[in-house]
């Protein structure tokens, strides 16, 4: 199947409901009996599906080729293809058997490309609840970045066979489509059925090769400033750096160290020599007999004969 043509180096390209087989039988399908066909569109690993028609006769001008309901992000943009992107396809494809609607339903080819590229990977239990076993195996199928998906057709397969394991409950042939009738059908979902087909179309935005859109116009700009005023605040400016330049040099110069003046020490004059000791003063006497025999006492008595 899809891993034997993956291993031989070509991809397919345009998986899709269109190009699988199934047996005529009214039991359960038998995963070997299923067919992949319409290799039409298929090529080797690496190269784009930009062409002006189906067949690719032209690989220049034209649009991207293929099933916009199926596309893979990087197919709707123009850039290469590799083996990523068949199980992207594989994955959409596994959505449309569990809900019987694509992935992506919108109004306009355009507005499924531009789903493909930008829109979140839906959840197929949002519109068959006993679908929620393969919501993480729709989700990582569906990943905008090809490095994030499964590795080959081989991982896919097994997600898909332990999903089926842990279900409790096999789900009827008629349970997905009554669940999904449920739903009001969608004038989107009409456009999408009417346009599921192979053929030229217009890239996404934001491909390889796709001219950008014009850009937004500017905003008108405001009115500028009179000369004059610009030469002021221009001297204002030059006048405050050159006293902040002033003060930064005047804070940074060394300043000398102040010389000190020279003390004149006086000499304490020599010590006077010692006076000599003064003689204490005799007082006088005042014995009786020199105060009866004199009227001015003596300053030494003296004995009389």
């Amino acid at each position: 199947g899809l891993a034997v043509a993956h291993a031989a180096g070509l991809v397919h390209r345009d998986i899709s409901p269109q190009n699988l087989v199934f047996p005529a039988s009214d039991g359960p399908v038998d995963p070997g009996s299923v067919r992949l066909l319409d290799f039409g569109l298929a090529d080797a690993s690496g190269r784009t599906t930009v062409g002006s028609d189906v067949l690719l006769a032209a690989a220049e001008g034209g649009g991207i080729i293929g099933n916009a309901n199926y596309m893979s992000p990087e197919q709707a943009r123009g850039l290469p293809v590799r083996t990523p992107s068949d199980l992207y396809q594989v994955g959409a494809v596994l959505y449309f058997a569990l809900t019987g609607r694509p992935p992506f339903p919108r109004r306009t080819s355009a507005e499924v490309l531009e789903a493909h590229v930008a829109a979140p990977p839906p959840a197929p239990s949002a519109l068959v609840p006993a679908a929620r076993p393969f919501d993480r195996i729709i989700t990582h199928a569906l990943t905008k970045t090809p490095a994030r998906r499964f590795r080959d057709a081989t991982q896919f397969r097994e997600a898909v066979e332990a999903a089926l394991l842990t279900l409790e409950h096999a789900l009827p042939d008629t349970d997905a489509s009554a669940e999904a009738s449920e739903h009001p059908i969608s004038p989107a979902l009409v456009a999408s059925e009417r346009t599921s087909v192979t053929r030229v179309l217009s890239p996404a935005r934001g491909g390889y090769g796709v001219p950008a859109p014009p850009p937004e116009p500017l905003a008108p700009d405001r009115p500028s400033a009179s000369p004059g005023f610009l030469a002021v605040i221009g001297a204002i400016v030059v006048v405050a750096t050159a006293g902040v330049w002033a003060s930064l040099a005047g804070a940074s110069r060394c300043r000398r160290p102040r010389r000190h003046r020279p003390v004149n020490r006086v000499s304490c004059p020599s010590p006077s020599p010692r006076r000599p000791r003064r003689q204490p003063r005799s007082r006088p006497c005042r014995c009786r007999s020199c105060r009866a025999f004199s009227p001015t006492p003596r300053r030494r008595c003296v004995p009389r004969d």
